[in-house]
């Protein structure tokens, strides 16, 4: 599981990669699966996560899927170059 890395991936499906490779090890503990997570995201993303100190896999993927939303939005553009 720790070869599944994000890639070019969006975090969305790379969580869904990371899912379905956890289903195959049945015995995999939740903290070794949180640490597997956070070295297969992007290094950016997982500074992020890693500075909200998420306690689990689910909190991970949120936090993840959050920040990773909020890099890649498009700013507003209000039309003003007023300061």
């Amino acid at each position: 599981i720790g070869s599944i890395h994000q890639g070019k991936m969006s975090v969305a499906a790379y969580s869904n990669e990371f899912r379905r490779y956890m289903r195959l090890i049945p015995k995999l503990d939740e903290d070794s699966a949180l640490f597997s997570y956070m070295q297969g995201l992007d290094l950016v993303t997982s500074t992020q996560v890693r500075l909200k100190q998420s306690t689990n896999l689910d909190e991970a993927v949120f936090q993840a899927t959050v920040m990773h939303s909020m890099r890649h939005r498009p700013l507003a553009y209000s039309g003003s170059t007023q300061i």
